[in-house]
């Protein structure tokens, strides 16, 4: 995963050395918490717009609100 170290030979660890440690650890965390976010987003999506979902009812709700209107017709 991450591959951040330090020569064994090194006594003392240059504070530059460790500011840039840890701005990639910081941004590798970031990255992988946006990606869960994002995964977790989609699997929402994707149920949002599969039959039953909210998205996929509220649009079939609108088609028979339009057949009424056009056909004046209702299913209820």
């Amino acid at each position: 995963m991450w591959h951040i170290s330090f020569d064994v030979k090194d006594t003392i660890v240059k504070k530059e050395k460790i500011v840039v440690s840890l701005k990639v650890l910081m941004n590798t965390s970031r990255e992988s918490e946006e990606i869960s976010r994002a995964k977790d987003v989609k699997a929402m999506i994707h149920r949002a717009v599969e039959k039953g979902g909210s998205s996929y009812n509220h649009l079939m709700a609108l088609v028979e609100e339009f057949k009424c209107h056009v056909f004046g017709n209702s299913e209820e």
